[in-house]
């Protein structure tokens, strides 16, 4: 498990074994407000030159959630990593907090 922190909050990046034995850093976040009907969740993944965002709306109620996903290449694994830091600050300052994957992304 690798730390991020940011502001004194630490989200923990989880790891996850891949079936060519390589684990591949992801961290899953949500921001919930119920009195703002808020419900969302955010997570990256980094695959060598590449991060895997995936975000959306979770389900609540009687409204179903929905997700898109965008892969973004970068000239190098370190450019990977430095943007995904910098993208997981970003959410974490707006209130987001780390969660365990649910099962649907494990």
């Amino acid at each position: 498990m690798t730390d991020v922190k940011y502001q004194g909050t630490t989200a923990a990046v989880q790891e996850k074994k891949l079936s060519s034995n390589k684990n591949k850093p992801q961290i899953y976040l949500e921001l919930v407000e119920s009195e703002h009907n808020i419900a969302k969740f955010w997570s990256i993944q980094v695959e060598g030159t590449c991060t895997i965002r995936r975000w959306g709306r979770l389900p609540s109620g009687n409204q179903a959630g929905w997700e898109k996903n965008l892969v973004s290449n970068y000239d190098s694994d370190q450019t990977a990593i430095k943007t995904a830091i910098i993208m997981i600050k970003r959410k974490l300052k707006k209130g987001y907090v780390k969660k365990s994957l649910p099962e649907v992304i494990q």
